[in-house]
Order: C-alpha cells, then sequence, then structure tokens
C-alpha cells in the first residue's frame, strides 16, 4: 500500500490526529511512520496494546508521560566520547524523570504488569536516578552550572567574587580622586577588562593601560595600572572557571555514556508508551471499539460511524460483506452516501491492521488484508489528457493485476465516464473478474442493468442508500440485500413535471426495464412496511419496559413504605415496654424501701417476679426487631458462596454490610480486595456473596464509579492561573483540588507564572494550609521553573 491509498481513503487523516494526542518527540515520531500490517498476529498484537491503553486510561487515567524531547542522538554522541553541552544535559535530566515517574505510577495491587501491555513496559524502566540527580545538582540552566557542582567550582568563583569587590573598591576610589579627568563617573568593560573613560585631553593624568576610544576621539577606555593585577587575576579566575565547567561537563557526559544502554532502552519504552496511550485517547475520544478480527475476508460493521465526519452529524451504518457473499454492489442517488459508505469500509480496514480501535459498536468483526485496493473519486488528469473515465480505468487496469483472495477492492461509480450501455457491461466484466480472483469487493454504481447482475450472480449481493421520496431527501442508511430504486419519476412529479410528460417518458423505457423496476420499487414498500412494523414493536417494547420499572419502582416503594411501618410499630412497642420497666423499678424501689422499714419478703418476690417478665417480653421484642434486620440485610443474598470470584464484579460482604466490585485476590491467604466507592477493605473470599437482584446500594456504588470513572477521563493534571487576581485563583485553586482528590491524582502541577511573584506566595500560602496536599515545590528547570508549584495529593 501507498500514499496514494492513504490519501484516498483518508488514513493520512487519522494518523495526523493521532500525532496531536502524543505527549513527546519520540511518541509523535512513532505515531507519524505508523502503516497497515498485513500479518495476522502483528495485527493482533496492536490492537492488544490499544486494548490496554483504554484500560488503563479508564481506571487510572493518563500516566505520567511529559513533552520531551528526542534525547537518542545525545546519548549516542556521549557514548562515541564527546562532551555534552548544558542544554542536552538538561533534556537528559527531565527524560530520566520522566522515566522513574513512570516506573512509579504501576498499580502496587497489580501482582503481575505483564498482564497489560502499558504497564509491563512501564514497570521494566530502568531510571538512572544518580546521574539525574547528579545533572539536576550540577546544571541549573541552559548556561548555568551551579557553584555546587564541585568544590573547586565553589572555590574559583569565591574567589572572582572577592577579587571583583577589591577590584570595585578601586576603581570607586580612582573615580572619586579623577572625577574632573572623566567624561562620566563610571566603570565599564572592553575586553573583558574593568575600564574607566578618560577625556583624551587628560591621558596622562590617569596612567594605565588604553583598551579603546571612542568613535570621535574624545574619550579613551583606559584600564587603570591600580587595577591591572586584579584584571589579570580574574582572567586567570576565569579561564581556571571555564576549565572547571568543561570538566564538570566532560565528567557527566562520561557518566551518561557509561549508563547508554539502560537510557536508550528507556527511550523505546517511553516511545511505545507514548504511542499506546495516544491510541488509547484516540479510541476514547471516537468512543470507539476493538473489532473481533478474522484473516478469511469477512467484514461486519456495525453503526459503523466515519470519524472525519461531525459526530452530531454523521448516520450510523451496518456494512456486511465477506461471508455468503464477497460482492457487495451499492446503488442509489448522489449525494446518498455511497460513497462515504465505501470509504468508511476501506478505512476501518486500515484502521483495524494498523492497530486502531474503530467507532463502531459490538460486535463488529474486520479481516486482516494483505492490500486494500481504492479507486474513488475523480481523477481527471489535464497534464496526462486523461478524461474521467480514462483516469479511472488506470487504476481500475492496476487493480486487476494486484487483486486476489486476501485483498479488499473498493470502487466507485464503476463503468462511469462512458457511454452507459458499454459502461454497464464493462463493469459487469470486472467485477465478475473480482469475483473470479477471489476478492472482497464493494463497488458503487448508477446502472440498472447491474442490479439486475446482482440479483442472478451467486456470490454477489445488492445494496442502496435510502431515500425519502416525501421530503426528496436522502437518509444516508445503508440496506443490505435491497437493490436501489430509480426515484426520477416520482421526484419529476413532486416537483411539478406535468404527468403527461413523466407518462410519455415512462413509455420511452423498454418494457423489460419497467417490470424490474416496478419489482424493486413493491420490493422496497414492502420493506418500509416491514421497518414500520419493526418499530412500531420496538416502540411497544419500550413501553413495556418502561411500565415494567414503573411497577418495580412502585414495588420498592411499597416495601420501603412496609419496612418503615414495621420500624415506627417495634420503636412504639419497645418504648411501651420500656415504660412499663421504668414503672416496675419504681415500685421496686418503694418495696426495698418498705422492707428496710417492715420486711416485706413477699412483696420483694413479686416484684422481682415481674421484672424477670418485663424483661423477657423486652428480649422477645429485640430478638424480632434483630431477625428482621438481619433479614432486610440478607435479602436478595445467596446462601452460599458464589462457586468462583470474578474480578470486577459486584459481591456483598454481610459482616461488613458492604457492596461493592472486587478489585482483586483471593491471594494465598484467601483474602480479597472489595471496592465501594473510592474505600478498598480487606474479606476473606468464603465471607462474600453474590447478590441476585441490584439494590439501591449498588445503582449508588455504580454511580459513584461512574463519576470517578468520568472525572479521570476529563481531570486534567494541570491548573494555569495566570492573570488571575490571587482571591480568583485561590478559589479556583480549592475548586481543582476537589476534583483532583476525585480522580484520584496522585499529583498536579499549578501554572501560576513568575511575574512579581504575588500569586506564587499566595498559592504556597494556601497549600501549606491545605489538609489534602501532603508536600509541594517549584518545577525543576525546564519544566516551569519558579512559574510552576507541582503538589502532591495525600
Amino acid at each position: 500500500m501507498n500514499q496514494r491509498v492513504y490519501q484516498n481513503l483518508e488514513f493520512d487523516k487519522i494518523v495526523r490526529q493521532l500525532s496531536g494526542l502524543s505527549f513527546s518527540v519520540l511518541g509523535r515520531t512513532a505515531c507519524e511512520a505508523l502503516e497497515p500490517a498485513a500479518d495476522f498476529n502483528e495485527v493482533s498484537q496492536r490492537l492488544a496494546q490499544t486494548h490496554d491503553a483504554m484500560h488503563v486510561l479508564l481506571t487510572r487515567g493518563t500516566p505520567p508521560l511529559q513533552s520531551l524531547d528526542d534525547i537518542r542522538p545525545s546519548v549516542k554522541r556521549a557514548e562515541l566520547g564527546s562532551d555534552l553541552s548544558t542544554v542536552e544535559l538538561l533534556h537528559l535530566a527531565s527524560f530520566l524523570r520522566c522515566t522513574a515517574r513512570l516506573r512509579g505510577a504501576v498499580p502496587d495491587t497489580l501482582a503481575d504488569p505483564s498482564v497489560n501491555l502499558v504497564y509491563d513496559l512501564m514497570a521494566r524502566m530502568e531510571p538512572c536516578e544518580a546521574l539525574e540527580h547528579a545533572i539536576s545538582a550540577a546544571v541549573i540552566g541552559e548556561e548555568e552550572i551551579a557553584d555546587r557542582a564541585s568544590a573547586k567550582l565553589a572555590d574559583i568563583r569565591r574567589r572572582m567574587l572577592q577579587t571583583q569587590s577589591s577590584l570595585r573598591a578601586n576603581l570607586d576610589r580612582i573615580i572619586r580622586d579623577k572625577a574632573s579627568y572623566l567624561q562620566e563617573a563610571l566603570v565599564t568593560q572592553r575586553f573583558d577588562r574593568f575600564v574607566v573613560p578618560v577625556k583624551a585631553a587628560f591621558r596622562a593624568q590617569v596612567p594605565g593601560i588604553v583598551h579603546d576610544a571612542s568613535g570621535s576621539g574624545q574619550t579613551l577606555f583606559i584600564e587603570p595600572m591600580a587595577v591591572v593585577d586584579a584584571n589579570n587575576k580574574l582572567k586567570e579566575l576565569a579561564a581556571a572557571e571555564r576549565a572547571e565547567i568543561a570538566r564538570i561537563l566532560h565528567d557527566l557526559s562520561q557518566q551518561t555514556a557509561t549508563q547508554a544502554g539502560a537510557i536508550l532502552r528507556d527511550a523505546e519504552r517511553i516511545q511505545a508508551v507514548d504511542f499506546m496511550i495516544a491510541k488509547g485517547r484516540l479510541a476514547i475520544k471516537m468512543k470507539a471499539i476493538i473489532p473481533r478480527l478474522n484473516q478469511t475476508g469477512q467484514i461486519n460493521l456495525k453503526q459503523a460511524r466515519h470519524p472525519l465526519i461531525d459526530p452530531q452529524k454523521v448516520v450510523p451504518i451496518d456494512i456486511r460483506v465477506g461471508e455468503s457473499f464477497k460482492t457487495l454492489l451499492i446503488t442509489g442517488p448522489n449525494t446518498g452516501g455511497k460513497t462515504v459508505a465505501l470509504k468508511t469500509c476501506g478505512l476501518f480496514a486500515l484502521m483495524t491492521m494498523a492497530g486502531l480501535a474503530i467507532p463502531a459498536a459490538e460486535p463488529s468483526h474486520m479481516s486482516v488484508f494483505t492490500e486494500v485496493l481504492p479507486d474513488i473519486g475523480d481523477e481527471q488528469s489535464i497534464e496526462q489528457s486523461l478524461s474521467t473515465f480514462s483516469a479511472h480505468m488506470t487504476h481500475v487496469v492496476e487493480i486487476t493485476k494486484a487483486c486476489g483472495p486476501t485483498t479488499l477492492v473498493l470502487v466507485d461509480e464503476l463503468g462511469s465516464g462512458t457511454d452507459p450501455s458499454e459502461g454497464a457491461a464493462l463493469a459487469m466484466a470486472i467485477l465478475d473478474y473480482f469475483r473470479q480472483r477471489g476478492a472482497i469487493t464493494v463497488a458503487t454504481t448508477h446502472y440498472h442493468e447491474l442490479k439486475a447482475y446482482a440479483l442472478e450472480t451467486d456470490g454477489v449481493e445488492n445494496a442502496s442508500c435510502e431515500f425519502d421520496t416525501e421530503t426528496l431527501k436522502p437518509t444516508y442508511r445503508l440496506l443490505i440485500g435491497v437493490p436501489g430504486v430509480s426515484n426520477a419519476f416520482v421526484i419529476s412529479r413532486k416537483l411539478g413535471l406535468s404527468e403527461s410528460i413523466v407518462d410519455t417518458a415512462r413509455s420511452f423505457l423498454a418494457e423489460e426495464n419497467i417490470r424490474f423496476e416496478n419489482l424493486v420499487q413493491k420490493l422496497d414498500r414492502q420493506r418500509r412496511e416491514a421497518d414500520q412494523a419493526l418499530q412500531t414493536a420496538q416502540q411497544e417494547q419500550a413501553e413495556s419496559h418502561r411500565l415494567l420499572e414503573a411497577a418495580q419502582r412502585e414495588k420498592q416503594a411499597w416495601q420501603q413504605r412496609r419496612s418503615e411501618l414495621t420500624n415506627r410499630y417495634n420503636e412504639e412497642k419497645r418504648r411501651e415496654l420500656k415504660d412499663e420497666l421504668d414503672i416496675i423499678e419504681a415500685l421496686l424501689s418503694d418495696i426495698r424501701q418498705a422492707y428496710a422499714a417492715g420486711k416485706l419478703n413477699e412483696a420483694e418476690s413479686q416484684g422481682n417476679r415481674l421484672r424477670q417478665e418485663m424483661k423477657r417480653r423486652l428480649n422477645a421484642v429485640e430478638g424480632e426487631i434483630g431477625k428482621q434486620t438481619l433479614s432486610a440485610a440478607h435479602q436478595g443474598l445467596t446462601a452460599s458462596g458464589p462457586d468462583k470470584l470474578v474480578v470486577g464484579e459486584t459481591y456483598f460482604a454481610p459482616a461488613l454490610n458492604l457492596q461493592g466490585r472486587l478489585v482483586s485476590g483471593p491471594d494465598k491467604q484467601g483474602q480479597c480486595i472489595l471496592a465501594s466507592g473510592s474505600l478498598q477493605v480487606n474479606v476473606a473470599a468464603a465471607e462474600l456473596r453474590q447478590p441476585n437482584r441490584k439494590t439501591g446500594r449498588q445503582a449508588r456504588v455504580v454511580q459513584s464509579d461512574h463519576i470517578q470513572t468520568s472525572r479521570r477521563l476529563t481531570f486534567s493534571p494541570e491548573i494555569k492561573l495566570l492573570g488571575q487576581t490571587a482571591d480568583e485563583a485561590l478559589v479556583n485553586l480549592d475548586q481543582y483540588l476537589d476534583d483532583a482528590v476525585l480522580a484520584s491524582a496522585a499529583s498536579v502541577r499549578i501554572v501560576h507564572g513568575k511575574g512579581s511573584g504575588v500569586l506564587r506566595k499566595a498559592v504556597a500560602d494556601f497549600l501549606r494550609k491545605d489538609r489534602r496536599i501532603q508536600s509541594f515545590q517549584l518545577a525543576p528547570y525546564g519544566e516551569g521553573d519558579s512559574g510552576v508549584t507541582i503538589a502532591k495529593l495525600r
């Protein structure tokens, strides 16, 4: 396949969309180089990568990728013994920090990262932390080395400051003493030497070395003799500083060369992770699915949506070919959607073979082809003196030479641009040739002769793009098994053309053509009636579901009301019994007092028996209430645990009165992790039960999971506060941190800019007092510096 095929089917536009979703130069390079594969195993592997990337994005959000330069050329130069510049080392340090973050982002609960291709690559990262720390400690700017890079450099710079201070003091004294001889009372530099501007007439009054003169000759820039030694010392120290910096860069370059193997391997891994995540992001953006793969030529697309058409306007279509028939012939009016159907089929084949998800509904099937051979669009060439027909036939000739059992042929308006009778005959012959060669073929045409050809030929099926004769507009629905109806007479009559003219035109048609068109129209009418009946049945079914749901809601409301009444009754009985017990206790108190006075043994004995009876009645009521509570808690649960626990399914833990989704387990100790919203608990596998029906609590859990998943998909790990006042920024930051907690973000980037530092200080004060924040710091050089704060959440 070549670029003409990609452009013809607009695959190149999909690649550009994919490239725009990558983070790094490495990932973008991989996206731009993407081409379809013809090997079934390779395509399966590519689709598995996309599936795993979608899983990561939907469950954990975007991995901590960032904009990275391609450091591979620099590392390879270091391997050859070259010294890297400060800029190259800064880019390398940023890359090394990214590898460490990616490795740390692998979930701790994942026992075997290799079950997910993205996590597998992230877990195999080899972060060179010692090298990253060495570079970050030494290089603090594109042209700046830190004093702490070495003890020798710190000593040189300390001595330079001392020498400059002494030199400045001498110059200041000369300026005061010789002020009348100077053009200006200032110190400047010429050729890295400190000088003073002396009036030319007073040259002899300021002994020293002349380094330069003004354009007019009125001013001489003289280095006074008193500072010559200091200037010389500064030059020597500057040379020593450059030598020490060169040594530091050489040392860091040598360390890079030592770790070159690990760095280059990590570069390949980051490129692969970025590429897979870009594929996953594109799939989620398109609301796409992973098709079921085959290598038998079968295409069965359900609710397929062309990804380059506005999602609000695109009409989903069903396309199938390659199972009971290998040639699909689509007829219909112009602008009715035939070409879009053709392009959708071809583009989805290329996307699948490239390992991309397709915007369709489950279950959709797509085959792997050795080649996709399209001839779509008007390619008339003036330079080559080719008409539309000649240009099309040139491509068709190439297709006839390349087609075979493992190829997909797509031809738009086959045989058009010439005499209709000859064009139709030629089109039938070409289609027959494709069929004999075993190619999967989808073609569009206007010729009614081809409709009959499809009806009479085994392995060929008619299809049409539906047209609404009432509104005189296409519906863009593709109807498999239904030949296109000629609507010219109907449309002309509705537009006001005289009946006599229409009848005269009809009389010019051959009788056989009239019978054929009448038959097709009858079939189309019957199909419309069947569609209407099906739509009515679906509406009635939907109404039945609605009534059933309403009845279920009413039943639940009644059960809740019954439970409330039962609880109220029990509470009233409990209060009555407690009141009676209080009365008895009061009587007993009276009896004890009487006993102390008159030894009323019998009275006390009767009182004790009465109290025991009342306690027995109270315990009976409490026991009944307890039974009702346990019955309500276990309602809808199976008597015993499920035979097999499935990760992702919903279970109930009666001992904890907790229902949630099984995250992992059971482990060797028989322990599982059950998640309910943001809460995760360890539960013994034997304690889990399978609910028979979805309770209100389940609905809340599902809703919570849906909210968290939605937060992860829409949450951005960066907030920009530029241009806002401190009050506005802190309000927005507070709301953003709430979203970050709900999205389970580990850290966030807060872009406040450098400016005067007021907004940075306000953000720092706010974060220091916020309990949601574990720690925060300014971003490293090259990732925002003092204009960005990185905050870690608890």
